[in-house]
């Protein structure tokens, strides 16, 4: 690295803002719905699973033990991956992928469901008295930690129900939700086909169609997505026209048209997506002033002003970009003073003073965009002093630097917030807890101090 003299100083003073620091998006830290397994990420980017009031202990640990046999399984095809291809920025991108700390925490928080759901059930069935051989096999496989077995024999199960009588349907239609939910954890694609037997058995079940779109999603089917996607749409908004003043179908329609909106936005349709945003939002809004003390809504609120500046920004609409991402804040302001010590809320605090940082620096207004850095920064640091060791936050923290660094006038503080994010870099490269574009991102840093100095 080159000495940081005076002229170092004054390079570092003219470098321009780094088109790779973009704001960091929303890692998931905990999630949890009403009758599942709390699950979090911790400090090692795994999904740790906790018992709820209705979720036992039992319960959690075969939910946990699926969860990191799917890890496990995910490294052995990362090393396969390594072999075959003799590139680790690739293997690393995989990693990140296929890693817990690579979805979005509704994904992960889905998936808990689905799991937490299939193994009540199974154990529960495998009880009663009218129980199959293979249900009862299948609980006992499951709790052994035999996935597998669990898998064929629900699979088994369901074939035989099926072919029974069309009276079995409802009972076949369960089973195969079972193995698919199972499935999942070992391959989604399979869990798709799965889930479309449920599907064929069952063609109007609202939980079916979206875990099957997820898996659709997950296999890379998007056109596939987006069909069940609006089949979901349809049945939320059918049983509206039954019972209009249901919250919880107004909530799972705006859910339908979140899920459509990502599709769109995945396949440019950018008006689309925005239309499909605004469907969700307007829907939140209505049901957060029913219940302005409902912290989820509010949340899911936060989330719908976020997506719809992201589209905003993308399509030029810098001013409506940045009053989206303020009411955001707005919200997020409101949470993080109810509960300062819940790190997710304050880390939605974080992402909305971030993206307003950077919508204020392109419309020319550096000063309050440094201020909105700053006022991420300091979240930033607050959430690493409250957990050292999460790599998430660290990485953050490091990005969070390197933006007050690209505003602050300050030389010496300048140079202190670069060399303290390139460090923290550094001892997360070591330990080999980048992805490939964080990687990236510090090894440009590191070209950037090899430069020689200008006269």
């Amino acid at each position: 690295m080159r000495k940081l003299d005076s002229v170092g100083f004054s390079l570092l003073l003219g470098l321009a803002p780094l088109p790779l620091l973009a704001a960091p998006t929303a890692a998931p830290i905990t999630a949890i719905a009403k009758g599942d397994c709390a699950v979090a990420i911790n400090a090692s980017g795994q999904a740790v699973v906790t018992v709820t009031a209705s979720c036992d202990k039992q319960t959690a640990a075969t939910v946990q033990k699926l969860l990191e046999q799917q890890a496990e399984q995910r490294r052995k095809n990362a090393q396969v991956d390594k072999r075959q291809s003799g590139t680790e920025q690739n293997v690393v991108a995989l990693q990140k992928q296929q890693s817990a700390t690579g979805q979005d925490v509704a994904a992960l928080q889905r998936q808990v469901q689905a799991l937490t759901a299939a193994v009540k059930t199974i154990t529960t069935q495998a009880q009663q008295g009218d129980a199959s051989t293979a249900q009862k096999q299948a609980a006992a496989n499951l709790q052994a930690g035999e996935p597998e077995l669990a898998i064929a024999q629900l699979g088994a199960a369901a074939d035989k129900a099926a072919a029974d009588s069309t009276r079995q349907a409802q009972s076949a239609a369960a089973l195969y939700r079972q193995q698919a939910a199972l499935l999942a954890t070992r391959d989604v694609k399979q869990a798709l086909v799965v889930y479309q037997k449920a599907l064929a058995l069952e063609p109007g079940d609202y939980v079916t169609l979206a875990y099957a779109g997820d898996m659709a999603q997950a296999a890379g089917d998007s056109a596939l997505a987006l069909k069940l996607y609006r089949q979901m749409q349809q049945v939320a908004t059918q049983a509206l026209a039954q019972a209009p003043q249901s919250a919880a179908w107004q909530r799972e329609l705006s859910v339908s048209h979140e899920r459509i909106g990502g599709i769109q936005q995945a396949q440019g349709d950018g008006a689309g997506a925005l239309q499909s945003f605004q469907a969700r939002l307007a829907i939140m809004q209505k049901l957060a002033a029913q219940d302005p003390g409902n912290s989820q809504w509010q949340r899911d609120l936060t989330g719908s002003h976020i997506k719809i500046g992201d589209i905003q920004q993308a399509q030029g609409d810098g001013a409506g970009a940045l009053q989206s991402f303020r009411a955001s804040l707005a919200i997020a302001q409101k949470l993080a003073a109810q509960d300062p010590g819940n790190s997710q809320w304050q880390r939605d605090l974080s992402i909305s003073h971030n993206k307003i940082g950077d919508m204020q620096k392109a419309q020319g207004d550096g000063a309050g965009a440094l201020q909105s850095f700053r006022a991420d920064l300091a979240i930033a640091q607050k959430l690493v002093t409250q957990d050292p060791g999460n790599a998430l936050w660290q990485v953050d923290l490091a990005k969070s630097k390197l933006k007050v660094f690209t505003g602050e006038t300050d030389t010496a503080l300048r140079v202190k917030l670069l060399l303290e994010a390139i460090a923290t870099l550094r001892e997360l490269r070591a330990a080999n807890r980048l992805d490939a574009a964080d990687r990236t991102m510090l090894e440009k840093l590191e070209a950037f101090l090899q430069k020689p100095a200008t006269p």
